[in-house]
């Protein structure tokens, strides 16, 4: 199986005046289709910094980086915005939702930039929605939903065009304990769908839940593991062994799926654990 993202002896370089700072120093992994990754280390180690490369937020200073096998380097603003909204869902610590749109509206965001018709993101919006038992919350506002509710809603957000990758940056940071493994559990959930998640976290204990470890310091990888423990946070599923595991379920108890631009679909059922 080819790696869906590929990269080799990557590099970021922050200039401020005339001081250079290296952020990343010759990173080299490949992530492959369908497996569940953590990405952890310490503040200042340049975890953020990989992902927003990894998102198509940021390019590299030098290095490679190949995602599906298409040199980014080779793309344009353009083109890169449009590999953000085919291939890629975001889910932040902050949440980021916009305060004056309720649920199902936030959720459609991505479906708008897409050019997907009013109608069809509606229904794929409250479809997520329900899915994630968010049913009775589609005209709340943000602060009308508790954290572990918003955070849900940034994650059907992330699902809305396909999210073939799911970039986590500290999902369960600003969360309670039992909304953090609710997440968490959603995560899973959406891995064993077919998607490929990668979580970028500080917290050795929720790295320890994914199935592949990263670790990573002062711009280098120090290690790349199997998980030490199995961690009672959402289902813990064997890696991928074929090409079987990126076929995305589709059940009548998922969410309709519809076409976005890059042919992805985002189908999950969440139940919590």
């Amino acid at each position: 199986m080819a790696p869906l993202i590929s990269l080799r002896d990557l590099r970021k370089t922050f200039v401020n005046g005339d001081v250079a700072v290296e952020v990343l120093r010759g990173v080299s992994l490949d992530i492959y289709p369908g497996e569940f990754v953590a990405i952890v280390g310490a503040s200042g180690s340049g975890k953020s910094t990989l992902m927003n490369i990894l998102g198509c937020l940021d390019t590299p200073t030098g290095g490679q980086y190949r995602l599906e096998g298409e040199d980014v380097s080779d793309l344009d603003a353009d083109q890169l915005a449009e590999r953000r909204r085919q291939m890629f869902g975001f889910v932040f610590q902050s949440y980021n939702l916009v305060s004056t749109a309720t649920a199902q509206e936030n959720v459609e965001i991505p479906a708008v930039y897409a050019g997907v018709p009013a109608r069809e993101r509606r229904e794929r919006a409250e479809s997520l929605l329900r899915s994630l038992n968010l049913g009775e919350r589609l005209d709340h506002l943000p602060n009308q939903l508790s954290g572990g509710q918003q955070q849900r809603v940034s994650i059907a957000r992330a699902l809305m065009n396909g999210g073939q990758i799911i970039l986590a940056d500290e999902p369960t940071g600003a969360l309670d304990t039992q909304s953090g493994k609710d997440v968490m559990a959603t995560l899973r959930q959406m891995n064993e769908a077919g998607h490929t998640v990668i979580i970028i976290t500080h917290a050795p204990e929720l790295a320890e839940s994914a199935d592949r470890v990263i670790e990573i310091s002062d711009g280098r990888i120090t290690a790349d593991r199997l998980p030490r423990k199995r961690s009672r946070i959402g289902r813990i599923a064997p890696p991928p062994s074929s090409a079987a595991k990126v076929r995305l379920r589709s059940s009548p108890t998922y969410p309709r799926p519809f076409a976005c631009p890059s042919g992805h679909f985002g189908p999950i059922s969440f139940v919590p654990s």
